[in-house]
């Protein structure tokens, strides 16, 4: 049976993981040799800000060699990808679920790769590994017993797309006419300070207390 550890990084221990650590052995039998590796692990991810996030999400990884492998290393960082816009502060946990099928629940034909990852693609929000560097080490002859996987996942911060409350965009069309109206008051005056000071036009000053009568 395979052996499966993880270990967190939180360097500046504020609760939010920096980077994620899984290690896998599987047992090789007498005679076996390993090349193609193929590992999906399931994920907690959520986001507690702007946007309200909770689900299980998917990483997936698949790496073949035609060389022997007796260890194989990656290393990629988790990206969140959407399909369409999420709502601004409304609580978001539609994929709370499990998104793998639970063993003595799903049929034979869900537990295959092709099956879970079409599900999971149909999701509006899903998980990737990107930007991944990979090395496959030769191995699995001789005296090898286990094939060893270890996937380091990097959490940098998510872009999240979202729409935005009645409020916020108040707030912001306000900043956006305020700024405005005080550029063109400003311009104005130095148009209104040029035509008079330089006397462009032809113009008369009569005090109203020494007009004259009719």
């Amino acid at each position: 049976m395979a052996q499966v550890s993880s270990s967190a990084t939180d360097s500046n221990r504020d609760g939010s993981p920096e980077a994620i650590k899984v290690m896998v052995s599987m047992p090789i039998k007498a005679g076996e040799t390993v090349n193609h590796a193929r590992l999906m692990l399931q994920t907690h991810y959520s986001l507690s800000s702007r946007v309200a996030l909770d689900m299980k999400s998917l990483v997936s990884v698949d790496v073949a060699s035609p060389v022997a492998g007796g260890s194989l290393w990656v290393d990629g960082a988790l990206q969140l990808r959407q399909a369409n816009p999420l709502q601004d502060r409304r609580p978001r946990a539609v994929y709370k679920a499990s998104a793998l099928p639970v063993a003595g629940r799903a049929v034979k034909s869900d537990l295959k790769f092709s099956s879970i990852w079409a599900n999971y693609m149909a999701r509006n929000e899903t998980t990737h590994l990107v930007d991944t560097h990979s090395e496959w080490t030769a191995g699995g002859t001789g005296g090898a017993t286990t094939f060893d996987i270890t996937v380091n996942v990097r959490i940098p911060p998510a872009v999240v797309v979202y729409r935005p409350g009645f409020w916020e965009v108040i707030k912001v069309a306000w900043v956006q006419y305020l700024a405005l109206l005080l550029l063109v008051r400003y311009f104005m005056q130095k148009i209104e300070e040029f035509v008079f000071g330089e006397s462009i036009f032809a113009t008369t000053v009569e005090h109203p207390a020494k007009a004259k009568a009719f």
